[in-house]
């Protein structure tokens, strides 16, 4: 059985459309022809080797460009600077009274007066609730929601511990407050240029931390609830585009520059 032998590299490079094979492979005998081509080629192979790792390298780096307009103010209106927390009214403040009205919309009874969920309350809490859940030989007085917002809600003068605009002391007299659907927010009187920074954060500790803000040429510190809510305001205002800094996990100091 015969068996056909395969054509010579030269046949197939003499027959190839690779540029310069053709020059490297020949019948010629003209070694120093050969050598410069082979030269070129694997010259030239490592150049593109070289640069498609390079822009490979590039692409993974994820460059990108940040551009800042930085413009100058003669005057700089007080800012407005948005304090909010997501538990929108104090169970110290909670009277039996608000209870009777409004007890399974706070969702701490159900429908017949009763204490929901009893076992998932804490002791001093539930003994607290039972007193003021006692309806027994109760006559209910007038409710109001706005006056029941306004008296269990945060106050701005228990978190605000100081403040200063342009040089000037400012105080809570120069925030009010302004109830939304979730949350009750203190905000400043003044009317706003739509700069707008919301910070809030759920109250997990009754530790009190302090956290200092510094806006322009405002500077206000506010009290935080616990290490575990500093972080969650830290970890929120990372994502905003703001530069902070965290000094520590149980006293934050963050710097807010406009």
């Amino acid at each position: 059985m015969e068996y056909k032998r395969p054509a010579p590299i030269e046949v197939f490079a003499s027959r190839s459309t690779l540029h310069g094979i053709s020059h490297m492979f020949t019948y010629e005998r003209v070694y120093i022809k050969r050598t410069l081509w082979i030269l070129f080629f694997l010259g030239s192979l490592g150049v593109l080797a070289m640069v498609c790792v390079d822009r490979v390298q590039f692409y993974f780096q994820y460059p990108h460009v940040t551009k800042l307009d930085e413009v100058a103010a003669a005057l700089i209106r007080f800012p407005a600077v948005t304090f909010c927390n997501l538990n929108s009214f104090r169970f110290s403040r909670v009277t039996r009274n608000d209870l009777y009205h409004a007890g399974e919309l706070l969702a701490l009874l159900n429908g017949r007066y009763e204490i929901r969920d009893t076992h998932m309350v804490e002791e001093n809490v539930l003994q607290v609730l039972k007193e003021r859940a006692d309806f027994d030989n109760y006559k209910p007085r007038p409710f109001n929601m706005r006056e029941f917002y306004d008296r269990t809600g945060h106050d701005i003068k228990d978190m605000l511990l100081s403040c200063y605009f342009r040089g000037g002391e400012c105080n809570a007299e120069d925030f009010k407050v302004i109830h939304t659907e979730d949350i009750n927010t203190m905000n400043d009187q003044k009317e706003c240029d739509g700069v707008l920074r919301q910070m809030s954060w759920p109250p997990q500790s009754p530790d009190l931390n302090p956290i200092q803000m510094v806006w322009g040429e405002l500077n206000c510190s506010v009290k935080a609830k616990g290490p575990t809510s500093a972080k969650h305001l830290w970890e929120h205002l990372r994502r905003l585009p703001l530069e902070a800094h965290q000094e520590n996990a149980k006293n934050v100091k963050t710097v807010i520059q406009a």
